[in-house]
């Protein structure tokens, strides 16, 4: 008898522990931590826009599918999918108030530093005017589209 009671109370125990950590589950919150991103209808690079994004936004993850996070925008009520490279887990603050510029503050987030900044002013060799007009190209998913059916490639994730 003792023991059908010490066995009904240890499940007891273990059925209330698995219901408290169940019911203890707090969202998952990530930023923006990108420039623009948007908001896709489906985890796929092409997928329908919903809603775009900013740096620094706050979004509550629902659920995680691969490299693909589904989150609710609060601001703009929506739902929808982002790549997890796009989000921080890392608090982003992003404002009006800043002095510096979005890309200062990106840049410095990867880890360049003004120490860094001065090593690559200091080499007069080293010509950025390449690099700065590829990061000037933009590209519409209509002509990505085009180029991945045009050579036979297969759209990816």
């Amino acid at each position: 008898m003792k023991k059908r009671i010490l066995m009904l109370l240890l499940a007891l125990c273990i059925a209330s522990a698995v219901y408290a950590a169940s019911k203890d589950k707090t969202p998952e919150t990530v930023y923006v931590a990108v420039e623009n991103a948007m908001l896709k209808e489906k985890p796929a690079r092409f997928g329908s826009q919903i809603v775009s994004l900013n740096y620094g936004d706050v979004l509550t993850v629902i659920q995680a599918d691969g490299d693909w996070y589904e989150v609710f925008d609060s601001y703009s009520g929506e739902y929808g999918w982002i790549p997890v490279g796009m989000v921080s887990k890392r608090r982003i603050i992003a404002g009006r108030q800043a002095s510096a510029t979005l890309d200062e503050i990106a840049l410095a987030g990867k880890g360049f530093s003004q120490e860094v900044e001065d090593l690559y002013k200091n080499n007069s060799d080293i010509d950025f005017s390449l690099i700065d007009s590829v990061e000037n190209v933009n590209i519409s998913d209509d002509d990505l589209l085009k180029f991945l059916a045009d050579g036979n490639l297969q759209e990816g994730r």
